[in-house]
Protein backbone atom coordinates (compact mmCIF):
# COMPACT_ATOMS: atom_id res chain seq x y z
CA UNK A 1 0.00 0.00 0.00
CA UNK A 2 1.25 3.43 -0.82
CA UNK A 3 0.50 6.54 1.24
CA UNK A 4 0.30 9.91 -0.46
CA UNK A 5 -0.14 13.21 1.25
CA UNK A 6 -2.52 14.74 -1.31
CA UNK A 7 -5.64 12.76 -1.96
CA UNK A 8 -8.94 13.17 -3.71
CA UNK A 9 -10.87 12.09 -6.76
CA UNK A 10 -9.07 11.96 -10.04
CA UNK A 11 -10.83 12.40 -13.33
CA UNK A 12 -10.73 9.52 -15.78
CA UNK A 13 -8.27 9.97 -18.60
CA UNK A 14 -9.06 9.25 -22.25
CA UNK A 15 -6.03 7.10 -23.03
CA UNK A 16 -5.64 7.11 -26.78
CA UNK A 17 -3.52 4.46 -28.43
CA UNK A 18 -3.94 2.26 -25.38
CA UNK A 19 -2.13 -1.09 -25.48
CA UNK A 20 -4.06 -4.25 -26.29
CA UNK A 21 -4.02 -5.55 -22.73
CA UNK A 22 -6.54 -2.87 -21.66
CA UNK A 23 -9.48 -2.75 -24.08
CA UNK A 24 -11.72 -1.24 -21.42
CA UNK A 25 -9.55 1.88 -21.51
CA UNK A 26 -10.68 2.56 -25.07
CA UNK A 27 -14.30 2.00 -24.11
CA UNK A 28 -13.93 4.45 -21.23
CA UNK A 29 -12.51 7.04 -23.61
CA UNK A 30 -15.74 7.19 -25.59
CA UNK A 31 -17.80 7.65 -22.44
CA UNK A 32 -15.69 10.05 -20.42
CA UNK A 33 -13.55 11.80 -23.00
CA UNK A 34 -14.94 15.15 -21.88
CA UNK A 35 -14.15 14.47 -18.24
CA UNK A 36 -10.47 15.09 -18.76
CA UNK A 37 -11.32 18.61 -19.86
CA UNK A 38 -13.62 19.41 -16.98
CA UNK A 39 -13.22 17.91 -13.53
CA UNK A 40 -15.26 18.67 -10.46
CA UNK A 41 -12.49 20.49 -8.63
CA UNK A 42 -10.92 22.60 -11.36
CA UNK A 43 -13.03 22.45 -14.46
CA UNK A 44 -15.64 24.71 -15.99
CA UNK A 45 -15.59 26.99 -12.95
CA UNK A 46 -12.38 28.43 -14.37
CA UNK A 47 -14.30 29.94 -17.23
CA UNK A 48 -17.25 31.03 -15.12
CA UNK A 49 -17.89 32.56 -11.72
CA UNK A 50 -17.06 30.75 -8.49
CA UNK A 51 -18.92 27.42 -8.14
CA UNK A 52 -22.14 27.42 -6.08
CA UNK A 53 -21.30 27.25 -2.40
CA UNK A 54 -23.35 24.11 -1.75
CA UNK A 55 -21.68 22.19 -4.58
CA UNK A 56 -18.27 23.43 -3.51
CA UNK A 57 -18.82 22.47 0.12
CA UNK A 58 -20.08 19.04 -0.88
CA UNK A 59 -16.96 18.49 -2.99
CA UNK A 60 -14.65 19.66 -0.20
CA UNK A 61 -16.48 17.49 2.36
CA UNK A 62 -16.29 14.47 0.06
CA UNK A 63 -12.57 14.97 -0.41
CA UNK A 64 -12.03 15.34 3.35
CA UNK A 65 -14.07 12.19 4.05
CA UNK A 66 -12.06 10.31 1.41
CA UNK A 67 -8.81 11.44 2.99
CA UNK A 68 -9.91 10.30 6.43
CA UNK A 69 -10.95 6.90 5.09
CA UNK A 70 -7.56 6.48 3.40
CA UNK A 71 -5.70 7.43 6.56
CA UNK A 72 -7.74 4.95 8.60
CA UNK A 73 -7.15 2.25 5.97
CA UNK A 74 -3.41 2.84 6.05
CA UNK A 75 -3.36 2.71 9.85
CA UNK A 76 -5.37 -0.53 9.85
CA UNK A 77 -3.09 -2.08 7.24
CA UNK A 78 0.05 -1.10 9.14
CA UNK A 79 -1.49 -2.58 12.30
CA UNK A 80 -2.05 -5.88 10.49
CA UNK A 81 -5.85 -5.60 10.31
CA UNK A 82 -6.24 -6.44 6.62
CA UNK A 83 -10.01 -6.97 6.78
CA UNK A 84 -10.53 -3.49 8.23
CA UNK A 85 -8.25 -1.95 5.60
CA UNK A 86 -10.23 -3.65 2.81
CA UNK A 87 -13.54 -2.43 4.24
CA UNK A 88 -12.30 1.16 4.59
CA UNK A 89 -10.87 1.26 1.07
CA UNK A 90 -14.13 -0.13 -0.31
CA UNK A 91 -15.96 2.63 1.54
CA UNK A 92 -13.57 5.18 0.04
CA UNK A 93 -14.27 3.84 -3.46
CA UNK A 94 -18.01 3.98 -2.84
CA UNK A 95 -17.51 7.66 -2.05
CA UNK A 96 -15.17 8.26 -5.01
CA UNK A 97 -15.63 5.45 -7.56
CA UNK A 98 -12.96 6.84 -9.92
CA UNK A 99 -10.23 7.27 -7.28
CA UNK A 100 -7.27 5.53 -8.89
CA UNK A 101 -5.13 5.72 -5.77
CA UNK A 102 -7.78 3.97 -3.68
CA UNK A 103 -7.94 1.23 -6.33
CA UNK A 104 -4.18 0.85 -6.24
CA UNK A 105 -4.10 0.69 -2.43
CA UNK A 106 -6.90 -1.90 -2.42
CA UNK A 107 -4.95 -3.93 -4.98
CA UNK A 108 -1.97 -3.91 -2.61
CA UNK A 109 -4.05 -4.99 0.38
CA UNK A 110 -5.78 -7.79 -1.53
CA UNK A 111 -2.44 -9.03 -2.83
CA UNK A 112 -1.04 -9.20 0.70
CA UNK A 113 -4.25 -11.02 1.66
CA UNK A 114 -3.56 -13.69 -0.98
CA UNK A 115 -6.32 -12.54 -3.37
CA UNK A 116 -4.10 -12.40 -6.44
CA UNK A 117 -6.75 -12.37 -9.17
CA UNK A 118 -8.77 -9.65 -7.43
CA UNK A 119 -5.58 -7.66 -6.93
CA UNK A 120 -4.69 -7.87 -10.63
CA UNK A 121 -8.14 -6.63 -11.67
CA UNK A 122 -7.92 -3.72 -9.26
CA UNK A 123 -4.42 -2.85 -10.48
CA UNK A 124 -5.64 -2.87 -14.06
CA UNK A 125 -8.60 -0.68 -13.14
CA UNK A 126 -6.34 1.76 -11.30
CA UNK A 127 -4.24 2.21 -14.44
CA UNK A 128 -7.34 2.65 -16.57
CA UNK A 129 -8.40 5.44 -14.23
CA UNK A 130 -5.06 7.21 -14.37
CA UNK A 131 -2.58 5.52 -12.02
CA UNK A 132 0.75 5.81 -13.85
CA UNK A 133 3.42 5.53 -11.13
CA UNK A 134 4.94 2.41 -12.64
CA UNK A 135 8.25 2.68 -10.78
CA UNK A 136 6.30 2.65 -7.52
CA UNK A 137 4.27 -0.32 -8.74
CA UNK A 138 7.39 -2.19 -9.89
CA UNK A 139 9.12 -1.81 -6.52
CA UNK A 140 6.13 -2.01 -4.17
CA UNK A 141 6.79 -4.90 -1.72
CA UNK A 142 3.04 -5.36 -1.28
CA UNK A 143 2.73 -6.47 -4.92
CA UNK A 144 5.57 -8.98 -4.89
CA UNK A 145 3.20 -11.90 -5.58
CA UNK A 146 2.06 -10.28 -8.83
CA UNK A 147 5.44 -9.54 -10.37
CA UNK A 148 5.77 -12.78 -12.32
CA UNK A 149 2.25 -12.76 -13.73
CA UNK A 150 1.77 -12.14 -17.46
CA UNK A 151 -0.46 -9.11 -16.90
CA UNK A 152 2.00 -7.42 -14.56
CA UNK A 153 4.84 -7.94 -17.06
CA UNK A 154 2.66 -6.67 -19.93
CA UNK A 155 1.85 -3.50 -17.97
CA UNK A 156 5.53 -2.77 -17.42
CA UNK A 157 6.38 -3.56 -21.05
CA UNK A 158 3.68 -1.16 -22.27
CA UNK A 159 4.26 1.63 -19.78
CA UNK A 160 5.79 4.09 -22.25
CA UNK A 161 2.73 4.28 -24.53
CA UNK A 162 0.49 4.33 -21.46
CA UNK A 163 2.44 7.24 -19.96
CA UNK A 164 2.40 9.15 -23.24
CA UNK A 165 -1.30 8.55 -23.78
CA UNK A 166 -2.13 9.65 -20.24
CA UNK A 167 0.08 12.74 -20.59
CA UNK A 168 -1.48 13.67 -23.94
CA UNK A 169 -5.02 13.24 -22.63
CA UNK A 170 -4.29 15.35 -19.54
CA UNK A 171 -2.66 18.11 -21.60
CA UNK A 172 -5.50 18.16 -24.12
CA UNK A 173 -7.94 18.46 -21.24
CA UNK A 174 -6.00 21.39 -19.80
CA UNK A 175 -5.93 23.12 -23.19
CA UNK A 176 -9.68 22.69 -23.50
CA UNK A 177 -10.12 24.06 -20.00
CA UNK A 178 -8.05 27.24 -20.36
CA UNK A 179 -8.61 28.01 -24.03
CA UNK A 180 -6.78 29.91 -26.74
CA UNK A 181 -5.57 32.84 -24.66
CA UNK A 182 -3.03 30.63 -22.89
CA UNK A 183 0.43 29.75 -24.22
CA UNK A 184 1.16 26.00 -24.40
CA UNK A 185 4.60 24.45 -24.50
CA UNK A 186 6.36 21.13 -23.90
CA UNK A 187 9.67 20.10 -22.31
CA UNK A 188 10.34 16.52 -23.43
CA UNK A 189 13.45 16.07 -21.28
CA UNK A 190 11.61 17.05 -18.09
CA UNK A 191 8.36 15.41 -19.25
CA UNK A 192 6.47 18.60 -18.45
CA UNK A 193 3.64 20.23 -20.38
CA UNK A 194 3.07 23.94 -19.76
CA UNK A 195 -0.12 26.00 -19.85
CA UNK A 196 0.62 29.69 -19.24
CA UNK A 197 -1.50 32.82 -18.99
CA UNK A 198 1.78 34.72 -19.37
CA UNK A 199 3.40 35.32 -22.74
CA UNK A 200 6.05 33.12 -24.34
CA UNK A 201 8.96 35.28 -23.17
CA UNK A 202 7.82 35.05 -19.54
CA UNK A 203 7.20 31.33 -19.88
CA UNK A 204 10.65 30.80 -21.41
CA UNK A 205 12.28 32.61 -18.46
CA UNK A 206 10.35 30.40 -16.03
CA UNK A 207 11.45 27.30 -17.93
CA UNK A 208 15.10 28.37 -17.65
CA UNK A 209 14.70 28.60 -13.87
CA UNK A 210 13.08 25.19 -13.67
CA UNK A 211 15.90 23.70 -15.70
CA UNK A 212 18.46 25.25 -13.32
CA UNK A 213 16.58 23.85 -10.35
CA UNK A 214 16.48 20.44 -12.03
CA UNK A 215 20.21 20.45 -12.76
CA UNK A 216 20.95 21.29 -9.12
CA UNK A 217 18.52 18.70 -7.76
CA UNK A 218 19.82 15.89 -9.97
CA UNK A 219 23.38 16.59 -8.86
CA UNK A 220 22.76 17.37 -5.19
CA UNK A 221 19.80 15.18 -4.24
CA UNK A 222 17.87 13.02 -6.67
CA UNK A 223 20.72 11.30 -8.45
CA UNK A 224 18.41 8.32 -9.06
CA UNK A 225 16.58 10.43 -11.66
CA UNK A 226 19.65 10.54 -13.90
CA UNK A 227 19.51 6.91 -14.98
CA UNK A 228 17.24 6.05 -16.57
CA UNK A 229 16.48 9.66 -17.53
CA UNK A 230 13.10 11.11 -16.60
CA UNK A 231 12.00 11.34 -20.22
CA UNK A 232 12.02 7.53 -20.45
CA UNK A 233 10.23 6.31 -17.32
CA UNK A 234 8.51 9.06 -15.34
CA UNK A 235 4.91 10.24 -15.78
CA UNK A 236 4.14 13.50 -17.55
CA UNK A 237 3.29 16.50 -15.39
CA UNK A 238 1.28 19.58 -16.36
CA UNK A 239 2.46 22.95 -15.01
CA UNK A 240 -0.31 25.55 -15.07
CA UNK A 241 0.59 29.23 -14.68
CA UNK A 242 -2.91 30.72 -14.57
CA UNK A 243 -4.41 34.18 -14.76
CA UNK A 244 -5.43 35.76 -11.48
CA UNK A 245 -9.09 34.94 -12.12
CA UNK A 246 -8.42 31.33 -13.04
CA UNK A 247 -6.11 30.90 -10.08
CA UNK A 248 -8.74 32.23 -7.71
CA UNK A 249 -11.29 29.75 -9.03
CA UNK A 250 -8.80 26.89 -8.68
CA UNK A 251 -7.82 27.90 -5.12
CA UNK A 252 -11.43 28.15 -3.93
CA UNK A 253 -12.41 24.84 -5.52
CA UNK A 254 -9.32 23.06 -4.19
CA UNK A 255 -8.81 24.57 -0.74
CA UNK A 256 -12.02 26.44 0.05
CA UNK A 257 -12.91 30.17 0.16
CA UNK A 258 -10.46 30.93 2.98
CA UNK A 259 -7.57 30.27 0.59
CA UNK A 260 -8.25 33.60 -1.14
CA UNK A 261 -10.03 35.65 1.52
CA UNK A 262 -7.40 35.49 4.25
CA UNK A 263 -4.04 37.12 3.66
CA UNK A 264 -2.47 34.84 6.25
CA UNK A 265 -3.64 31.63 4.63
CA UNK A 266 -3.60 32.72 0.98
CA UNK A 267 -1.62 30.26 -1.09
CA UNK A 268 0.40 30.83 -4.24
CA UNK A 269 0.05 27.34 -5.70
CA UNK A 270 0.40 23.62 -5.11
CA UNK A 271 1.54 20.37 -6.69
CA UNK A 272 -1.00 17.54 -6.66
CA UNK A 273 0.94 14.35 -7.25
CA UNK A 274 -2.17 12.25 -7.74
CA UNK A 275 -3.24 14.43 -10.67
CA UNK A 276 0.34 15.12 -11.83
CA UNK A 277 -0.55 18.79 -11.97
CA UNK A 278 1.26 21.85 -10.60
CA UNK A 279 -0.62 25.15 -10.36
CA UNK A 280 1.30 28.32 -9.44
CA UNK A 281 0.18 31.92 -9.59
CA UNK A 282 3.49 33.06 -8.12
CA UNK A 283 6.37 32.53 -10.57
CA UNK A 284 8.92 33.04 -7.80
CA UNK A 285 9.40 31.01 -4.65
CA UNK A 286 6.12 29.15 -5.02
CA UNK A 287 6.83 27.80 -8.51
CA UNK A 288 10.37 26.82 -7.52
CA UNK A 289 9.18 25.11 -4.34
CA UNK A 290 6.37 23.20 -6.03
CA UNK A 291 8.52 22.11 -8.96
CA UNK A 292 11.04 20.56 -6.61
CA UNK A 293 8.08 18.61 -5.23
CA UNK A 294 7.61 17.20 -8.74
CA UNK A 295 11.21 15.97 -8.79
CA UNK A 296 11.11 14.75 -5.19
CA UNK A 297 7.95 12.71 -5.83
CA UNK A 298 9.56 11.18 -8.90
CA UNK A 299 12.48 10.13 -6.73
CA UNK A 300 10.10 8.78 -4.07
CA UNK A 301 8.21 6.73 -6.66
CA UNK A 302 11.39 5.22 -8.06
CA UNK A 303 12.56 4.35 -4.57
CA UNK A 304 9.09 3.16 -3.40
CA UNK A 305 9.40 5.52 -0.45
CA UNK A 306 7.16 8.17 1.11
CA UNK A 307 9.26 10.82 2.84
CA UNK A 308 7.77 12.65 5.84
CA UNK A 309 6.42 16.16 5.59
CA UNK A 310 9.35 17.93 7.24
CA UNK A 311 11.75 16.46 4.66
CA UNK A 312 9.46 17.16 1.73
CA UNK A 313 8.80 20.78 2.68
CA UNK A 314 12.28 21.49 4.02
CA UNK A 315 14.01 20.34 0.84
CA UNK A 316 11.55 22.10 -1.45
CA UNK A 317 11.85 25.33 0.50
CA UNK A 318 15.59 25.36 -0.17
CA UNK A 319 15.17 26.46 -3.79
CA UNK A 320 12.71 29.25 -3.00
CA UNK A 321 15.68 31.62 -2.60
CA UNK A 322 18.96 31.09 -4.42
CA UNK A 323 21.78 32.80 -6.29
CA UNK A 324 23.64 31.60 -9.37
CA UNK A 325 27.39 31.38 -8.75
CA UNK A 326 29.67 30.27 -11.56
CA UNK A 327 26.66 28.89 -13.36
CA UNK A 328 25.49 26.79 -10.43
CA UNK A 329 22.43 27.26 -8.23
CA UNK A 330 23.27 27.99 -4.59
CA UNK A 331 20.52 28.11 -1.92
CA UNK A 332 20.91 31.18 0.30
CA UNK A 333 19.52 32.68 3.49
CA UNK A 334 15.98 33.99 3.10
CA UNK A 335 13.02 35.49 4.92
CA UNK A 336 12.46 32.02 6.37
CA UNK A 337 15.95 32.19 7.86
CA UNK A 338 14.96 35.42 9.64
CA UNK A 339 12.19 33.47 11.39
CA UNK A 340 14.70 30.95 12.72
CA UNK A 341 17.07 33.73 13.82
CA UNK A 342 14.24 35.26 15.83
CA UNK A 343 13.45 31.89 17.40
CA UNK A 344 17.08 31.27 18.26
CA UNK A 345 17.43 34.63 20.00
CA UNK A 346 14.52 33.66 22.19
CA UNK A 347 15.93 30.13 22.60
CA UNK A 348 12.75 28.75 21.02
CA UNK A 349 14.15 26.83 18.05
CA UNK A 350 12.33 23.52 17.71
CA UNK A 351 14.43 20.41 18.22
CA UNK A 352 15.18 18.61 14.96
CA UNK A 353 14.12 15.32 16.54
CA UNK A 354 10.73 16.81 17.47
CA UNK A 355 10.25 18.31 14.02
CA UNK A 356 10.94 14.91 12.47
CA UNK A 357 8.07 13.35 14.46
CA UNK A 358 5.41 15.73 13.13
CA UNK A 359 2.60 14.42 11.00
CA UNK A 360 1.40 16.50 8.07
CA UNK A 361 -1.65 17.92 9.81
CA UNK A 362 0.40 19.18 12.76
CA UNK A 363 3.15 20.53 10.52
CA UNK A 364 0.70 22.50 8.40
CA UNK A 365 -1.65 23.70 11.13
CA UNK A 366 0.39 24.31 14.29
CA UNK A 367 2.75 27.26 13.69
CA UNK A 368 3.32 26.30 10.03
CA UNK A 369 5.58 29.28 9.20
CA UNK A 370 7.91 28.30 12.02
CA UNK A 371 7.88 24.63 10.98
CA UNK A 372 8.73 25.46 7.38
CA UNK A 373 11.46 27.84 8.53
CA UNK A 374 13.17 25.29 10.78
CA UNK A 375 12.87 22.51 8.20
CA UNK A 376 14.47 24.70 5.53
CA UNK A 377 17.17 25.81 7.96
CA UNK A 378 18.14 22.20 8.77
CA UNK A 379 18.80 21.47 5.10
CA UNK A 380 20.54 24.79 4.50
CA UNK A 381 22.76 23.91 7.47
CA UNK A 382 23.60 20.52 5.91
CA UNK A 383 24.11 22.12 2.49
CA UNK A 384 26.53 24.76 3.77
CA UNK A 385 28.54 22.01 5.47
CA UNK A 386 28.73 20.11 2.19
CA UNK A 387 26.70 17.22 3.63
CA UNK A 388 23.28 17.55 1.99
CA UNK A 389 23.93 15.14 -0.86
CA UNK A 390 25.58 12.60 1.44
CA UNK A 391 22.65 12.89 3.84
CA UNK A 392 20.05 12.22 1.12
CA UNK A 393 21.92 9.23 -0.25
CA UNK A 394 22.39 7.75 3.23
CA UNK A 395 18.78 8.47 4.16
CA UNK A 396 17.25 6.83 1.10
CA UNK A 397 19.59 3.82 1.35
CA UNK A 398 18.57 3.26 4.99
CA UNK A 399 14.98 4.47 4.76
CA UNK A 400 13.40 1.30 6.15
CA UNK A 401 15.55 1.46 9.28
CA UNK A 402 14.69 5.12 9.98
CA UNK A 403 12.17 6.91 7.74
CA UNK A 404 12.35 10.03 9.95
CA UNK A 405 15.76 11.09 8.60
CA UNK A 406 17.28 11.73 12.04
CA UNK A 407 19.57 8.69 11.99
CA UNK A 408 20.96 9.79 8.63
CA UNK A 409 21.79 13.23 10.08
CA UNK A 410 23.61 11.58 12.97
CA UNK A 411 25.46 9.24 10.60
CA UNK A 412 26.77 11.86 8.16
CA UNK A 413 27.70 14.37 10.89
CA UNK A 414 29.16 11.70 13.17
CA UNK A 415 27.45 12.84 16.37
CA UNK A 416 24.19 12.21 18.26
CA UNK A 417 21.22 14.42 17.47
CA UNK A 418 21.45 16.43 20.70
CA UNK A 419 24.99 17.50 19.76
CA UNK A 420 23.83 18.21 16.22
CA UNK A 421 21.11 20.42 17.71
CA UNK A 422 23.69 22.43 19.66
CA UNK A 423 25.82 22.90 16.56
CA UNK A 424 22.73 23.80 14.50
CA UNK A 425 21.75 26.52 16.96
CA UNK A 426 25.32 27.88 16.99
CA UNK A 427 25.18 28.02 13.19
CA UNK A 428 21.90 29.95 13.34
CA UNK A 429 23.54 32.39 15.75
CA UNK A 430 26.13 33.23 13.08
CA UNK A 431 23.59 34.01 10.36
CA UNK A 432 22.83 37.55 9.24
CA UNK A 433 19.29 38.71 8.75
CA UNK A 434 18.26 39.40 5.16
CA UNK A 435 16.00 42.14 3.85
CA UNK A 436 12.42 40.94 3.55
CA UNK A 437 8.92 42.08 2.66
CA UNK A 438 6.38 41.42 5.41
CA UNK A 439 2.80 40.34 4.79
CA UNK A 440 1.52 43.82 5.64
CA UNK A 441 3.51 45.34 2.77
CA UNK A 442 6.32 46.84 4.83
CA UNK A 443 9.93 46.23 3.83
CA UNK A 444 12.49 45.45 6.54
CA UNK A 445 16.25 45.74 6.31
CA UNK A 446 16.52 47.33 2.86
CA UNK A 447 18.86 50.34 2.76
CA UNK A 448 18.62 51.17 -0.95
CA UNK A 449 15.95 51.69 -3.59
CA UNK A 450 15.64 52.07 -7.34
CA UNK A 451 13.90 55.40 -6.93
CA UNK A 452 10.53 53.82 -7.58
CA UNK A 453 7.57 52.66 -5.54
CA UNK A 454 6.18 49.21 -6.29
CA UNK A 455 3.17 47.03 -5.66
CA UNK A 456 3.80 43.30 -5.03
CA UNK A 457 1.94 42.33 -8.20
CA UNK A 458 0.33 38.97 -8.87
CA UNK A 459 3.33 36.71 -9.31
CA UNK A 460 5.19 37.87 -12.42
CA UNK A 461 7.12 40.57 -10.56
CA UNK A 462 6.65 43.84 -8.63
CA UNK A 463 4.66 46.49 -10.49
CA UNK A 464 5.97 50.07 -10.54
CA UNK A 465 3.36 52.46 -9.14
CA UNK A 466 5.42 55.66 -8.98
CA UNK A 467 8.73 56.90 -10.39
CA UNK A 468 10.64 59.43 -8.30
CA UNK A 469 13.42 61.93 -9.04
CA UNK A 470 16.35 60.84 -11.17
CA UNK A 471 14.83 57.37 -11.68
CA UNK A 472 12.78 58.97 -14.45
CA UNK A 473 15.93 59.19 -16.57
CA UNK A 474 16.19 55.37 -16.58
CA UNK A 475 13.09 55.18 -18.74
CA UNK A 476 11.13 53.11 -16.25
CA UNK A 477 7.43 53.92 -16.14
CA UNK A 478 4.45 53.27 -13.89
CA UNK A 479 2.83 49.87 -14.54
CA UNK A 480 6.16 48.37 -15.68
CA UNK A 481 6.68 44.89 -14.19
CA UNK A 482 10.24 44.36 -12.86
CA UNK A 483 11.12 40.75 -13.60
CA UNK A 484 14.91 40.73 -12.94
CA UNK A 485 17.83 42.82 -11.69
CA UNK A 486 21.11 42.05 -13.45
CA UNK A 487 19.52 38.81 -14.64
CA UNK A 488 18.55 37.70 -11.12
CA UNK A 489 14.81 36.93 -11.05
CA UNK A 490 12.56 39.20 -8.98
CA UNK A 491 9.28 37.36 -9.32
CA UNK A 492 7.90 38.28 -5.90
CA UNK A 493 8.56 40.97 -3.31
CA UNK A 494 10.94 38.85 -1.28
CA UNK A 495 12.91 38.14 -4.47
CA UNK A 496 12.95 41.84 -5.29
CA UNK A 497 13.97 42.99 -1.81
CA UNK A 498 16.62 40.31 -1.30
CA UNK A 499 18.21 40.82 -4.73
CA UNK A 500 18.18 44.63 -4.48
CA UNK A 501 19.76 44.53 -1.03
CA UNK A 502 22.95 43.08 -2.57
CA UNK A 503 23.72 46.38 -4.30
CA UNK A 504 25.05 49.67 -2.93
CA UNK A 505 23.98 53.20 -3.57
CA UNK A 506 25.25 54.67 -6.88
CA UNK A 507 25.71 51.25 -8.49
CA UNK A 508 24.19 50.88 -11.93
CA UNK A 509 22.05 47.82 -12.57
CA UNK A 510 20.25 46.35 -15.54
CA UNK A 511 16.51 45.95 -15.09
CA UNK A 512 14.42 43.48 -17.03
CA UNK A 513 10.86 44.79 -17.30
CA UNK A 514 7.66 43.93 -19.07
CA UNK A 515 5.71 46.88 -20.41
CA UNK A 516 2.40 45.63 -21.73
CA UNK A 517 3.43 43.14 -24.46
CA UNK A 518 7.03 44.39 -24.73
CA UNK A 519 10.00 43.04 -22.77
CA UNK A 520 12.67 45.70 -22.24
CA UNK A 521 16.10 46.10 -20.69
CA UNK A 522 16.72 49.39 -18.84
CA UNK A 523 19.72 50.79 -16.97
CA UNK A 524 18.93 52.19 -13.53
CA UNK A 525 20.83 53.70 -10.61
CA UNK A 526 20.61 52.27 -7.11
CA UNK A 527 20.06 55.04 -4.60
CA UNK A 528 20.28 55.18 -0.82
CA UNK A 529 17.21 55.74 1.30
Amino acid sequence: MHVRFETGGRERRALRNAPSWAPSVRRAAAVVGAAAACSLFAGSALAQDDPPRNELQEALDRRADSTRLQERAVAAFEAGDVDAAIALLQEQLALEPANALAMYNLACVRCVNGEREESLELLKSAIEHGFVDFEQMRRDPNLVDLRETDLFQQILAQRTPILDAAGNAHFEGVQGKYGRKYVYDVDDALKVNFASAYDQTTLDAAKVELRQITDWALEELFTDLNEPPMRKVDPWVVVVLPSERDFRAWAIATHGPASVTSEFSRIGGAYNHNRKELVAMDLGGTLRHEFLHVLHWRSNMRLAQGHPVWIQEGLCSLVEDYDMRRGKLVPVASWRTNTVINQNRGRRVMDIAELAKMDRHTFNNRQPLANYAVARAVFLYLYQRGMLSEWYQHYTANYLEDPSGVAAIEAVLGKPIDEVQDDFEDWIGGLDRVAEASSDGRVKGLEVTLGVEVDPGQGEGPIVTRVNGQARSSGIRPRDVITAINGRPTRDMNDFVRVLSAYRALEKVELSVRRRAAHLTLEAMVVGK
